[in-house]
């Protein structure tokens, strides 16, 4: 015969219920929002955003730099040293992975936009305008210093 803990069925209860998602949540804050606090929490989130293209952007650069510099690999005289190949391969290597990294976060990155531009027409519109003044102006990173975003990172 077996035995259940008392618990069991409570676990159950607590399974079954479905959460609420990211996107409900926000979705109820906005709803509340003033227009000026809506346009806090867009300049809030574009910041955010940016940044993360700025590191992508930077990780990008990164990997290519490291290919360069594998492309470029000259050999040694030295018997005990590393060899040309083994040289390139470990650049290589750090390429891809700096790569993977700034694919990962961009994945991220494009899920979150999703997500904050389905919260609502007003929050996709106060978002779109904050991105685009950002973009021409700067923005703000976390230390407070203003940050442009340069090359692939501005693409």
């Amino acid at each position: 015969m077996l035995i259940f803990p008392t618990f069991l069925p409570q676990l159950r209860k607590k399974q079954e219920e479905p959460k609420e998602n990211e996107i409900e949540v926000l979705q109820k804050q906005v709803a509340t929002l003033k227009p000026e606090d809506l346009k806090v929490l867009a300049q809030k989130k574009s910041t955010e955003i940016l940044s993360k293209i700025q590191r992508v952007g930077s990780k990008i650069n990164e990997a290519k730099s490291l290919t360069r510099d594998a492309e470029n690999v000259k050999g040694s005289w030295n018997p005990f040293a590393e060899s040309k190949a083994e040289k390139r391969s470990k650049l290589n290597t750090k390429a891809n992975a700096m790569q993977n990294e700034a694919m990962a976060e961009m994945n991220t990155l494009i899920q979150e936009s999703i997500k904050l531009t389905t919260i609502s027409y007003g929050f996709a519109q106060a978002m779109a305008q904050t991105i685009a003044a950002m973009l021409e102006n700067g923005f703000k990173d976390k230390d407070g210093d203003i940050q442009k975003l340069h090359g692939v990172a501005k693409e």
